[in-house]
């Protein structure tokens, strides 16, 4: 949610900047409505690779306002000029290959081109907009407010982190409580695989931060010791929903010893998510850590817990086995 709002309030600055930026650019019967528009959809985009959302913009905006303009001047009925417009303008943001925002924002700007009114000179100015408009979105991700490629990634482990602590602990209540509330599980299970994919997703805005911003250049070596580090982080997450799932399938005589295994496991992640940053960022090191000196206590006592189940038929056993890779993942891991 934090994120978000301060994502809003920055493109909301960069919209009233750009808008005001090109109304004192040029004099004249001019509503430069490309501006704010550029500088706000170059930006709502996750960070770290907000830069790249703004080359994409342009030229999607450039492709749309060139054919918008031709179509105009070309086709003499309105309605037609639209479909042409738009059509012609995807269809060359396709034929370059490019990205998805790219194509939208080609027949955005070609729509906008043929259908409103414009002051100044036409075609060049709303290009000269657009570009100022992306100038001020690089501006802010650049510059201004640029992404810190360790904290996205500490965010992110964050987030895992707790989302894991919240996925196993409803596991646990559910198993012990044995009370009809599997559908938190799910809504939990959700969360999580969500989660998992925001890792990835920061792990290689990560990367590409420090390999194409300025502010990157001095932060290389250790951000990509830290995109390693995580990556199997993913891979614990992966078993921890293979946990919940195979113990929610035991009988419910083994889900009740089960619990207790699973909740001290959830406890780990709880101290992980609730850990307080360390220099600005949030470490993978304390979550292997403390994940590993609590993981080989609960592995050494699985023997015995598969001996006093031992009758409990397959899902019993496939939930201990479960819970054992897990343990062993989170060792070897910090190891």
């Amino acid at each position: 949610m934090r994120t978000n709002v301060w994502s809003v309030l920055q493109q909301s600055a960069a919209a009233g900047l750009a808008w005001a930026l090109a109304g004192w650019l040029v004099e004249g019967d001019h509503h430069p409505f490309f501006a704010p528009i550029a500088a706000v959809v170059a930006l709502n985009t996750g960070f770290g690779v907000r830069g790249v959302q703004a080359v994409n913009l342009l030229t999607g905006t450039l492709i749309g306002i060139v054919v918008g303009a031709s179509a105009v001047w070309l086709v003499s009925a309105p309605s037609m000029a639209l479909v042409v417009a738009t059509l012609v303008a995807m269809l060359i943001a396709v034929a370059v290959g490019a990205a998805r925002v790219t194509i939208a924002q080609a027949a955005a700007a070609a729509i906008l081109t043929v259908t409103i009114p414009y002051g100044g000179d036409g075609g060049p100015q709303r290009l000269f907009d657009a570009a100022l408009g992306v100038g001020v979105a690089l501006v802010f991700s650049q510059l201004v407010f640029p992404t810190h490629p360790l904290r996205l990634l500490s965010q992110a482990e964050h987030a895992l982190a707790f989302h894991l602590h919240r996925l196993l602990a409803r596991t646990a209540h559910v198993a012990d409580q044995r009370d009809d509330a599997q559908s938190e599980v799910q809504d939990a299970l959700v969360s999580t695989h969500t989660a998992i994919a925001d890792l990835e997703s920061a792990r290689s805005a990560a990367l590409h931060i420090v390999d194409r911003t300025l502010r990157g250049v001095y932060l290389r070596r250790r951000t990509r010791t830290r995109v390693e580090a995580a990556g199997p982080l993913e891979g614990v997450a992966v078993m921890c929903t293979l946990v919940a799932t195979t113990v929610l399938s035991a009988p419910e005589g083994s889900q009740t010893v089960l619990a207790s295994v699973v909740r001290d496991i959830a406890d780990v992640f709880a101290r992980v998510a609730q850990a307080p940053p360390t220099d600005g960022t949030w470490g993978a090191a304390a979550f292997w850590d403390a994940a590993a000196l609590r993981a080989e206590e609960l592995h050494e006592t699985l023997p015995g817990l598969r001996t006093h189940l031992a009758d409990s038929g397959p899902e019993t056993d496939a939930a201990i086995s479960a819970i054992g890779i897990l343990c062993e993942t989170l060792r070897r891991t910090a190891t």
